[in-house]
């Protein structure tokens, strides 16, 4: 199973995403078929859509209706996705 794949469990497991098309349009900013292509094709995290991601999800944190289980689920998809924007693309740091 991809990163991707990964978070999109993780978010959904724990109330954050509605399905697979939210999570393409909401946290990675593209189409609403883009997951479902990617995983698809066997594909992970394109470098937009996971730097999108992470400013998604730093964004989502800041939300007040969020539960304990909610804010500590985005704050390790933030630091995965954070993580393999760093060993995969050599991103260091997106603000």
């Amino acid at each position: 199973m991809t990163l991707l794949e990964n978070i999109y469990h993780h978010l959904h497991n724990n109330g954050l995403v509605n399905n697979r098309e939210h999570f393409s349009k909401h946290y990675l900013g593209k189409s609403k078929n883009w997951y479902a292509v990617q995983t698809h094709e066997g594909r992970d995290f394109s470098t937009s859509a996971a730097i999108e991601c992470l400013r998604n999800l730093r964004t989502a944190t800041q939300g007040e209706a969020l539960n304990a289980s909610q804010q500590l689920a985005l704050l390790t998809a933030e630091r995965l996705v954070s993580q393999h924007l760093n060993q995969q693309h050599a991103v260091a740091e997106i603000c």
